[in-house]
């Protein structure tokens, strides 16, 4: 039975884009952490050690950088965010990281009543840096979308005509 309740030892790979990289899913402190497998040397780094989330999704930012966000892979429904979310930044070697946007347990822990995190939706093509992630940051009624530098954490709007009422791009 125990076997059956264990923790993977490595799920959900994800190649970097120049192929020498997998970003996957590692059990650390018993909750699965986000690792890096260099495919050429056979080596591994465990990028992260939370004890209270999981990384519920990654994505590679070019080669060098990933970008994800926690949650709880046991809930009932399957992985949600829950009091997770967030959006974090962090080099293929763990050493530089980044907050891009606070999860939901740290907005209400900062006395925030609502929570305007921002959600990836694509890498942009050519940058190794630069994500696209959407945000109710201007009104709670419609999504905007936002060009984040990863490394900065600057964020320039992309979408100042929006329509109004947009519920996703």
């Amino acid at each position: 039975i125990e076997d059956v309740w264990r923790p993977p030892a490595i799920a959900s790979p994800v190649m970097s884009p120049d192929g020498k990289f997998l970003a996957v899913a590692v059990p650390v402190n018993g909750r699965l952490n986000l690792g890096v497998i260099d495919l050429e040397k056979r080596t591994s780094t465990a990028l992260t050690n939370f004890r209270e989330f999981d990384v519920i999704e990654y994505h590679w930012v070019g080669n060098e950088r990933l970008v994800f966000s926690l949650g709880a892979r046991n809930a009932p429904t399957g992985p949600e965010r829950q009091d997770g979310g967030g959006l974090f930044a962090v080099s293929r070697d763990g050493k530089e990281q980044r907050v891009l946007s606070p999860t939901v347990r740290d907005t209400v822990r900062a006395g925030g009543f609502v929570y305007r995190g921002l959600v990836y939706q694509r890498r942009v093509p050519g940058s190794s840096t630069d994500i696209i992630a959407a945000a109710l940051e201007r009104s709670l009624d419609t999504v905007d979308l936002y060009r984040v530098n990863v490394v900065t954490g600057r964020r320039d709007l992309m979408t100042r005509q929006n329509p109004g009422r947009v519920q996703q791009w």
